[in-house]
């Protein structure tokens, strides 16, 4: 197997690199779900009514999804198609930059699109948290964001290794 790129090697170290920390991000929020809702129960056995806790744990979840979405991006576990493709990322088809460029613009569209829907729509407050709705629709774009990103370097990989193997069938004949 020849060896990968230079700048190959880097993006996938970036994508790796931002798939750990989501995805560490991604597990804290689980944990934080987890004592969110241990603290509510424990509240309700003493008849304590902790409202800020739903609301909390709202934000938790949104936010975690998000970057567990990422995360999976990052290990091209989001959107893989192998039906038509070799399943190896070192040898992309057509088929795989089609996809990674519908998947780029897609994400593009809906983060370009999401802030004025956050900026016009998300003002109203939570009842006990002195945050308001944005906060949870802003890691909606946050992470369509970073996935287009991932994409984008994806794409990038991707057009890489075709550029090579064009120049060595070039050298070829």
């Amino acid at each position: 197997m020849a060896e990968l790129p230079p700048l190959v090697t880097t993006l996938r170290n970036l994508r790796a690199g931002i798939g750990l920390v989501t995805g560490a991000c991604a597990g804290l929020a689980a944990f934080l779900i987890t004592a969110l809702l241990l603290g509510l129960v424990i509240g309700r056995a003493f008849h304590l009514n902790i409202v800020w806790v739903p609301e909390a744990t709202r934000i938790v979840l949104i936010w975690g999804v998000a970057l567990g979405a990422v995360s999976a991006s990052c290990g091209r576990e989001h959107f893989k198609l192998e039906m038509f493709g070799t399943g190896d990322e070192s040898r992309p088809t057509v088929l795989d930059l089609v996809r990674t460029t519908v998947a780029l613009i897609l994400f593009t569209y809906v983060m370009v699109g999401g802030f004025p829907t956050i900026a016009s729509t998300a003002m109203q407050a939570f009842a006990s948290l002195p945050v308001s709705y944005s906060v949870m629709r802003t890691a909606v774009v946050a992470g369509i964001g970073m996935m287009a990103f991932v994409e984008l370097c994806i794409l990038a990989e991707q057009c890489l290794f075709l550029a090579q193997r064009h120049s060595m069938r070039s050298r070829r004949s």
